[in-house]
């Protein structure tokens, strides 16, 4: 979880799980608590498929979903979850699977993110 303050800058991160090769259990009281932790005011989550499938499943979009309903509550945004897989990016947010339209994208935070996890990294275009 990458926590930013309301001006989108990063104020912290967190390491939330480290699941197996093909799953991790994502708790999302444990993604409030870091969030309220730092004081943000919105969060990107990030995580990796070790396989090389980028693609979310319909139990995980779910997750997503109630984790975005309870930051809506507490007056925070989820402002994107990313999945990164081999060199290949997915958004959820692109995706259409989180509500919140506004968000980092395009930000040089989600480029520095996407660097991080994937040492192959060429080209924006790579993140869907």
């Amino acid at each position: 979880i990458l926590c930013l303050d309301n001006q989108n800058r990063l104020i912290g991160e967190e390491t939330m799980s480290i699941g197996t090769i093909n799953q991790t259990a994502v708790d999302p009281l444990e993604v409030m608590d870091a969030a309220l932790e730092h004081h943000a005011r919105s969060v990107i989550l990030v995580h990796n498929h070790p396989s090389g499938e980028a693609k979310p499943s319909r139990a995980y979009i779910a997750v997503m979903r109630h984790i975005e309903k309870a930051q809506t509550v507490m007056g925070m945004t989820l402002q994107d979850h990313l999945i990164i897989a081999d060199t290949i990016c997915v958004s959820f947010k692109s995706r259409g699977h989180l509500s919140h339209r506004g968000g980092l994208t395009k930000n040089s935070l989600f480029f520095d993110i996407f660097r991080e996890f994937s040492g192959n990294f060429t080209s924006p275009a790579t993140c869907r």
